[in-house]
């Protein structure tokens, strides 16, 4: 998948999520019981119901994205659900309580809601680093998630001003917000990302993972069956840590981890093997290409 691909898959995906998110908010605040009025009771269901819905859409794409398995894609969208719930509450609640209670310029005011919004977009970015176990992609993904609250918080707060039709408002503000934080993040990842790593071609008879991929944020990162940074659990010829990517004065280096079952180039073992551009090698039944970050 291209960087134009993600991308547009993340903003269709957020904006799809920012309806959800509007269509159950007050049905649901209402029959459990919530004084729609009360503005701390207001902002404590949107941001844990936007950041709900947010989370597990970024949570969900980022684990299809890298093993293309249902099982894996919940449990994403479990991690991003979690994340976005308590982030989003804390982050709203937060914001509101400062601007109830701080009197400030009228621009000033609106600045303390667009800084629960910013929270909201860090927690909602973490739920990506912590699917795919990268401290690195949490990190540039809280930056992207940090950033596009910051827009879509600001976005927010104007469309509800210009259209002045509450239901309708709040609605083009929710897609607005959940695109700007799901672009954000892909974009933040995209350049902070060292290399990518896909699968290209599986040998197996069933559930193959063709089209999964890994972006490599740290300087090293192990492939298998086990549990490691990418886990290949569909291939019964790959080893619980069958081969190691580093990165080694500026070029990424492939190590196999396993002498009886090295990974193979060009129909060759090898033990170790400077990747290029463009490279594919061969672990078990899978082919895995390396791309190189321009």
């Amino acid at each position: 998948m291209n960087r134009f691909l993600r991308v547009s898959y993340s903003l269709v995906l957020g904006a799809w999520a920012a309806l959800i998110a509007w269509v159950l908010l007050d049905p649901l605040l209402s029959f459990v019981g919530v004084n729609l009025n009360d503005a701390y009771w207001r902002a404590l269901a949107d941001g844990a119901i936007v950041g709900m819905c947010v989370g597990a859409m970024v949570g969900a794409l980022e684990k299809y994205n890298s093993s293309k398995r249902v099982g894996a894609t919940a449990l994403g969208c479990a991690i991003g659900w979690f994340v976005g719930l308590l982030g989003g509450a804390a982050g709203l609640l937060l914001a509101n309580a400062l601007y109830l209670n701080i009197r400030l310029s009228e621009s000033l005011q609106s600045a303390l809601l667009v800084v629960g919004w910013m929270i909201f977009g860090v927690a909602v970015g973490i739920a990506p680093g912590i699917a795919a176990g990268s401290f690195w992609k949490m990190i540039a993904s809280s930056i992207g998630g940090c950033l596009g609250g910051i827009v879509g918080g600001v976005s927010l707060l104007a469309l509800v001003s210009l259209l002045r039709l509450p239901g309708i408002s709040r609605a083009a503000g929710f897609v607005a917000l959940a695109v700007c934080v799901g672009a954000l993040i892909a974009l933040v990842q995209q350049a902070a990302r060292r290399a990518t790593l896909k699968i290209t071609q599986q040998r197996i008879a069933t559930r193959p993972q063709e089209g999964a991929f890994f972006d490599i944020f740290e300087r090293k990162i192990s492939i298998g069956s086990g549990r490691d940074n990418w886990v290949i659990s569909n291939d019964p010829q790959i080893h619980a840590r069958h081969v190691e990517v580093r990165q080694e004065g500026g070029k990424f280096v492939l190590y196999s981890m396993n002498p009886n079952h090295p990974a193979r180039v060009q129909n060759q073992p090898a033990q170790k093997h400077a990747l290029a551009d463009g490279d594919r090698f061969w672990i078990g039944a899978t082919e895995i290409a390396f791309k190189a970050r321009k």
